[in-house]
């Protein structure tokens, strides 16, 4: 992953230059599923957290970056519940 997915992006940069805005960029980019970047996205997130605690850094680059949202179809979701299926569960 590392390899594929991150270094070619930013790996020219050093640690301590790469802002959030290019970590949301490179996220941004991702040319896959939701999930499948929000797990490329927690690999950066772990590198760049324990980069910028090996480095004493103030702050990881990724430490503001969410994940991507996973737009489903919520009708197509069987594990969403509606309005009434709700009410019982919370009944």
């Amino acid at each position: 992953m590392l390899d594929l997915h991150i270094l070619p992006v930013l790996g020219d940069y050093f640690i301590d230059a790469i802002m959030p805005a290019d970590v949301l960029k490179w996220r941004d980019a991702q040319d896959a599923k939701p999930g499948t970047v929000n797990t490329r996205l927690r690999v950066l997130h772990t590198l760049l957290a324990d980069a910028a605690r090996d480095l004493d850094l103030p702050r990881s680059p990724a430490d503001r970056t969410h994940a991507v949202r996973d737009r489903r179809d919520r009708e197509a979701d069987p594990n969403t519940l509606d309005g009434e299926q709700l009410a019982k569960v919370l009944g």
